[in-house]
Parts: C-alpha cells; sequence; structure tokens
C-alpha cells in the first residue's frame, strides 16, 4: 500500500505525514520569509514567497510534487483543497492580493502554469482533471495603450467551474468562465465567458462544438 494511500485509510496521519516528508533533506526548497504554509503533502517542491501575510493553504490528503509555487507580493493567497493532486503545477503570484484557488479533488496532471497577476484570481472548481502543456493567465504581464496613452489591456479573473477536463496543450486567458461539466479540447484558446455547462470548447479562439455531454475519469 503507498504512502498516499495509508494517509486516506487514516486521516489522523496527514499531519504526521506533512511534517516528516516535507523537512527531509532534499527532498523540497522552502523559503517562506515568514509567511504561512499549512497543511498537505509536498515531494520535490520549490516553494519562494517574498512579502508580508501571504498563505498558502493546502487541504487535507492533498498532494503536491514537482512542483514550483511563488509568491511575489503582500496579502496573496494560494489555496488548494481536500485531495488534490498536483504534479509539475507551477503556481504564480506576483502584485498585491492576488489569489489561486484550487476546489477539492482536482487533478493536475503535467506541466500546468497558473499565473495571477495585479490582485485578481484564478478560482478553479471540484473535481476537475488538468491533462499537462496548459496555461491558465489573468493577464498580459505587460501594458497595452491606445493613441491617448489609455490603458486597454486590464488583467481580468479567471473562473473555470466544478467537473471541468481541460484537455493538453489549452490555454486559458484573462476574463475566461467555463461552466460546469465542460471539457476543453486539445489545443484550445479560451478567451470569453461562457455560460451553458455541458459543452466541449474547441478551437483557437474557443467555441461550443458540441452539447449535452458529461464525461468520466474513468474509460467506461
Amino acid at each position: 500500500m503507498s504512502v498516499r494511500a495509508i494517509i486516506r485509510k487514516h486521516p489522523k496521519l496527514s499531519g504526521m505525514a506533512f511534517w516528516i516528508l516535507n523537512r527531509l533533506p532534499l527532498n523540497n526548497s522552502v523559503r517562506m520569509a515568514g509567511n504561512r504554509l499549512t497543511g498537505g503533502i509536498f515531494t520535490k517542491c520549490r516553494i519562494r514567497v517574498k512579502g508580508k501575510n501571504n498563505c498558502i493553504v493546502v487541504g487535507r490528503d492533498a498532494w503536491i510534487s514537482h512542483s514550483k509555487l511563488t509568491i511575489r507580493g503582500n496579502d496573496c493567497q494560494i489555496v488548494i483543497g481536500d485531495g488534490c493532486v498536483i504534479r509539475q503545477g507551477d503556481l504564480y503570484i506576483e502584485d498585491d492580493g492576488g489569489q489561486i484557488r484550487i476546489g477539492d479533488g482536482t487533478s493536475i496532471c503535467g506541466s500546468t502554469h497558473l499565473a495571477s497577476i495585479e490582485g485578481k484570481t484564478i478560482s478553479i472548481g471540484q473535481d476537475c482533471l488538468f491533462s499537462s502543456a496548459v496555461t491558465v493567465r489573468v493577464g498580459d504581464s505587460h501594458s497595452i495603450m491606445d493613441l491617448d496613452g489609455k490603458r486597454i489591456n486590464p488583467s481580468e479573473d479567471v473562473v473555470i467551474g466544478d467537473r471541468v477536463w481541460v484537455g493538453n496543450q489549452t490555454t486559458i486567458l484573462k476574463g475566461a468562465r467555463i461552466p460546469a461539466d465542460t471539457v476543453v479540447a486539445t489545443g484550445a484558446v479560451v478567451t470569453k465567458k461562457f455560460e451553458e455547462p455541458g459543452t466541449i470548447l474547441g478551437g483557437l479562439p474557443a467555441k461550443v462544438i458540441r452539447k449535452d455531454i458529461r464525461w468520466d475519469r474513468a474509460r467506461l
């Protein structure tokens, strides 16, 4: 039986496992500078937090491996729910007040980049499934102005609902909203708000290519 399976069977062991595994020599590289990290199991992770009043809160039985968590600012939060599994994640917050929130039971399977800037939020629902080479960004990182000098590319929150399956090599950009029970097809680029649940989004830019669907993690 794996360590994770034992923890699932005996929840009281999760706190002890967190304390031991996160302190094994050469397991993780953590620099928090007085900020707060609570919960979770980390293996082979790099955590860098600079600023004040920042926190990383990880739920029960959540496992984060071979990942990077970075905060550069003040009053920022990374919140990862119970039972999440994150492998090769890159969670990045810059500027003050930014948030990345991942719901219970969500799986990130490889090389996923989540970037929050300018105090905006990336919100991911429960029981979502992310493939690899996924990018989610709330902004462009640089400014674009019109000829009068007015900025025309402000950052915006990204909201992903419950039970969303995000396919390989997809990109989800500022202002996107993906409703529950949606599949984002391989290579799609989501740039706007969608409201109807139970659809497949595909293309560049993404549009609804099929309605009235549901998906399952199992090969039925």
